[in-house]
């Protein structure tokens, strides 16, 4: 398998999987921490669901790498709504 067959049929799995999470009957959301794993999905479930809402859980270091301005990004570039949920250093 090639470098680029692999990194196609990788995309076609993700997506196949995306589509099948996001099939439900109740709302739906996603936990969106800054890396490439959660934008990602988001990339993909974005289309399938209008007005998805994402969460992100702060605490000291997701506000001192930049994870919360990099969600928040995602999310308004995506069409999502991205809500951040303070954890105060003792629940972290």
């Amino acid at each position: 398998m090639t470098e680029a067959s692999f990194s196609e049929r990788y995309g076609e799995l993700l997506d196949e999987s995306v589509r099948e999470c996001a099939t439900a009957d109740t709302e739906l959301g996603l936990l969106l921490s800054g890396g490439i794993d959660s934008s990602a999905v988001l990339a993909l479930a974005a289309p399938k669901l209008e007005g998805i809402h994402t969460f992100t859980a702060l605490t000291g270091g997701t506000q001192e790498n930049g994870d919360a301005e990099s969600t928040d990004w995602i999310a308004r570039e995506l069409g999502a709504h991205n809500h951040q949920v303070l954890f105060p250093p003792e629940h972290t």
